[in-house]
């Protein structure tokens, strides 16, 4: 079908669709920065550059944070800049227009930054496929916002986009890219596609060079030189940022001498945490950390690709041929060589770029599947990318070098975080200890040893005090028995 022939979304549909997508975020996006120290290593990066004029980050608040690397005396985020100097910008108009600052509104910084990029980022995307799968599946209505409904809240992605990261925003500028390759408007495509790799190296990379491919095969002439010219911006601007920070083009975990703090805890690759299990990979997306076990609503996305692959009816064959193989990379990539399942982390949060192309497809599994199974799998999907909501960046799976005996209680993210939430919110009922008991020890002081860290962690100390004195007045309300026993 002529693409140019098919209705599109109306306008005020797709208003409605991005102020619902960023109010909920709003809603939900956190005002603390977690000692797992991913965010914080970015925050640090934005501090330093804006407060202290100048790009190592020994003088920041967030000078503590284990994604750092030392270069002669001085500390840096280990983080790809580019994602950190666009934040250094966004402050610098909070602290100028508004007088905003971390020293003294930290909160509402943290809050307004995090939102400002990964809210909008992530508010951009949903509305983006919104319309994307209505210029390519005309699906009814009720199929469009179920399938929209899918990306925006059932997945991981739904779970980082409250929090400081860069694979939400790289999900953004990667699916409008792939929307501008199958458009057949190649210059948009290589530019979006270029900030993709900037932010996001590995899977931008991967697919700066798969939609080179698709190009390739596009039937319009010069589209691939187009394509070309536009995508050199990718190094170009990667070796700038790098450059801007570092004095070198090269990425500062690569720079010699350097000590990667968060790249020594165990066997390494180039600073990255390599795999300790051989069936790491398979646990990766079916373990309790995988992909598809915490956005279980994926697994429907993934049969629509093959269902895909074998009719063409959307994108031709070749491309979808092209799209998987990118797909494919990406995991590959992910699950063999990068370690530890991302860290502190709720899952495995890497492959969060793909998600979006994941689900693309899902609008035809949808249409032929029974209502009430695919409500109930959205339902539960939705369930666990909230779970992950209240806390992106929980105290988990450490590998053996490195391993802390309270952390690594918790070998399932989901029942981890659900235990904390019954905590915090329904005490010391029957169903807080059974969750608790099932998911994070049997034994007492381990389980509040693990619930102090992890309250701790997310920045709320009175709930992290609260238990602690918990823990205080049941040994003391044992004891006492124990002496009246006596």
């Amino acid at each position: 079908m002529n693409q140019a022939n098919v209705p599109s979304v109306r306008p005020a549909e797709k208003i409605l669709v991005f102020l619902v997508s960023l109010g909920i975020l709003a809603i939900f996006t956190h005002k603390t920065v977690f000692l797992a120290g991913n965010d914080a290593s970015r925050f640090a990066q934005i501090e330093s550059l804006v407060d202290y004029h100048h790009p190592y980050i020994n003088e920041s608040r967030y000078n503590w944070t284990i994604d750092r690397v030392t270069i002669d005396g001085k500390d840096y985020s280990n983080k790809p800049p580019f994602f950190s100097i666009v934040g250094a910008g966004l402050y610098t108009i909070l602290r100028t227009v508004l007088g905003l600052s971390f020293a003294g509104h930290e909160r509402l910084v943290v809050y307004l930054l995090t939102l400002l990029t990964v809210g909008l980022g992530t508010a951009w995307l949903v509305t983006a496929f919104h319309g994307a799968i209505q210029k390519h599946f005309q699906p009814t209505r009720r199929v469009r916002y179920l399938a929209t409904a899918a990306l925006g809240l059932g997945t991981i992605l739904t779970s980082f986009s409250v929090t400081l990261n860069n694979h939400t925003v790289a999900a953004a500028f990667l699916f409008a890219a792939f929307c501008a390759v199958i458009e057949e408007k190649v210059v948009k495509a290589g530019i979006l596609a270029s900030i993709a790799f900037c932010i996001d190296p590995a899977p931008g990379g991967i697919f700066l060079a798969v939609f080179a491919v698709m190009v390739l095969h596009s039937r319009t002439q010069g589209s691939f030189v187009r394509y070309l010219v536009s995508a050199s911006l990718a190094p170009a601007l990667f070796c700038a940022s790098n450059w801007a920070i570092i004095g070198s083009i090269l990425p500062v975990k690569m720079i010699p001498g350097g000590l990667d703090y968060s790249g020594q805890i165990a066997r390494n690759l180039a600073n990255v945490l390599l795999p300790d299990d051989w069936l790491y990979p398979l646990k990766c997306l079916f373990g309790w950390h995988g992909l598809f076990t915490v956005s279980p609503v994926l697994l429907l996305g993934v049969y629509g690709f093959i269902k895909q692959l074998r009719t063409g009816a959307a994108l031709g064959r070749p491309q979808t041929r092209w799209l998987g193989a990118g797909i494919a990379a990406t995991i590959l990539l992910h699950i063999v060589f990068v370690g530890s399942y991302g860290g502190w982390s709720y899952g495995f949060r890497y492959l969060i770029p793909i998600i979006p192309l994941c689900l693309f497809f899902l609008p035809q599994v949808i249409r032929e599947l029974r209502p009430s199974l695919f409500a109930a799998l959205l339902t539960i999907s939705i369930l666990f990318a909230f779970i992950g909501v209240y806390h992106p960046w929980p105290p988990g799976y450490e590998q053996e070098t490195g391993k802390d005996p309270v952390v690594s209680l918790v070998k399932n993210p989901i029942g981890g975080n659900l235990s904390a939430w019954l905590h915090e919110k329904f005490g010391n009922r029957m169903v807080t200890k059974i969750a608790e008991s099932t998911f994070i020890s049997k034994e007492l002081r381990p389980r509040y040893l693990y619930l102090n860290l992890f309250f701790e962690s997310k920045g709320d100390k009175t709930t992290a005090e609260k238990v602690k004195a918990e823990y205080v007045q049941i040994i003391k309300k044992a004891r006492g028995s124990t002496s009246k026993n006596t």
